[in-house]
């Protein structure tokens, strides 16, 4: 039975289009990809069913991306599902008319179906031998239908099947090392197959806009080339391949840790003990006392720019037996006290302040967080406990030559020990 010239206007019967696999994609010059395609049809209402007596298939034959197989003599597996009822055709057959560009294959019912909605037809296309252009292929369906006391109208549309490129493996992506330390360079290595044009760029900690890498290259960095890390660091790989559709990418994701790191952190919580510098280079220790106290150690000096403060608690700092020239230093200072009437210092910190004339023609007077004082001869000097924000004034009656010395209050206790 040959259908009439297609009339105008949609589909009457609705029509799913699906493959499998869900991904077509093109065969390659070593390995054969082969599709399916499964037609569903339904429609139509118990109050106004429409009656069939043919549906076609048509497959675009050629090598190109507009073509789906070049197969135009080969073999097509075809299947039927449904459409075994008394209403529903009593069973369909497919029948197929080759060509050398289109390939069409028809669909017929044994006796006149009638599609009410309550019942679907799958008619299926197997085992297609895909060519090797990806792009988007035309399928063309066409329905020879009628309405209750109508006349067989033929209808088509074509709908597009996307075919994507070869199978893209992409996997395998490691270091060299899984740990480094921070002066030796990292090594990254992947593998990728199935799409020679594919496209890579490299992402990793510190930079987001990502390092574009040759194609067909495997490794990074180049020859010639070292990266350092200073830190535990995150390498993100990514894949660029085209499809008919546009741009796919693919990701692959590693770490890379630094063995010894730069640290930067907003808060820093140590519960157990924290070494700063290792072995005989060690420069300080922190860790938990038999008591609940915590216990610094230090080896050299500890030099407190200001203030320490430690929010009213107090840090035990157990000193070793040190050398001559270290020890504890929290910015205590000696300064020689200037010439002239007006001089005048602020505590930024409470602390002790001693104030000392080596000689004297006259005196030295002032005021110490308001306090009055004088040292009138060689040798005096006067030693006060201020709180922060005290002044301390003074001035020479005559001249003279002083020091003036601060000792910032400590806000630990020291504890003896070697």
């Amino acid at each position: 039975m040959s259908m009439p010239a297609p009339a105008a206007g949609p589909l009457r019967l609705d029509y799913t289009l699906s493959t499998v696999p869900a991904r077509l994609r093109v065969s390659t010059a070593t390995q054969e990809k082969l599709g399916r395609l499964d037609l569903t049809v339904t429609g139509g209402t118990t109050a106004s069913p429409l009656y069939c007596e043919q549906i076609t298939i048509t497959l675009p034959i050629g090598p190109g991306p507009t073509q789906l197989t070049e197969a135009a003599l080969d073999v097509i597996a075809r299947e039927v599902t449904g459409g075994t009822g008394s209403n529903q055709g009593r069973g369909w057959d497919i029948t197929e008319t080759p060509g050398n560009t289109r390939r069409t294959f028809t669909c017929t019912p044994r006796h006149e179906a009638r599609f009410d909605g309550t019942w679907p037809l799958k008619l299926s296309l197997i085992d297609i031998p895909l060519n090797r252009q990806p792009g988007d292929a035309p399928i063309t369906i066409a329905e020879s239908t009628r309405t209750t006391n109508g006349d067989y109208e033929t209808r088509e549309e074509t709908v597009p099947i996307t075919k994507s490129p070869p199978e893209f493996i992409f996997t395998d992506f490691r270091p060299e090392n899984i740990a480094v330390p921070r002066d030796r360079g990292v090594k990254l290595f992947w593998v990728c197959d199935g799409d020679a044009d594919a496209t890579f760029t490299l992402f990793w900690t510190g930079n987001t806009s990502g390092e574009s890498i040759a194609k067909n290259v495997r490794t990074w960095p180049p020859a010639g080339r070292t990266v350092t890390i200073a830190k535990d660091t995150s390498f993100m790989l990514r894949a660029n391949t085209k499809n008919p559709s546009g741009d796919e990418y693919h990701y692959q994701t590693i770490v890379i840790n630094c063995t010894n790191p730069d640290l930067t952190a907003n808060t820093l919580t140590v519960d157990g003990t924290s070494t700063f510098g290792k072995d005989s280079n060690r420069v300080a220790v922190l860790k938990p006392g038999p008591s609940g106290e915590r216990y610094l150690t230090v080896w050299g000096t500890l030099d407190v720019v200001d203030k320490l403060d430690v929010s009213g608690d107090r840090i035990y700092v157990k000193l070793p037996m040190a050398p001559s020239g270290s020890g504890l230093r929290l910015t205590e200072s000696t300064s020689s006290i200037p010439s002239g009437h007006n001089n005048r210092w602020r505590a930024f910190s409470a602390g002790e302040v001693t104030i000392r004339v080596n000689s004297v023609s006259g005196g030295y007077y002032g005021y110490i967080d308001g306090q009055w004082f004088s040292l009138t001869h060689s040798g005096a000097y006067i030693v006060r406990n201020v709180p922060a924000g005290s002044t301390i004034e003074g001035g020479w009656d005559g001249s003279g030559s002083g020091t003036i010395k601060w000792v910032p209050e400590l806000p630990y206790r020291l504890v003896g020990g070697s």
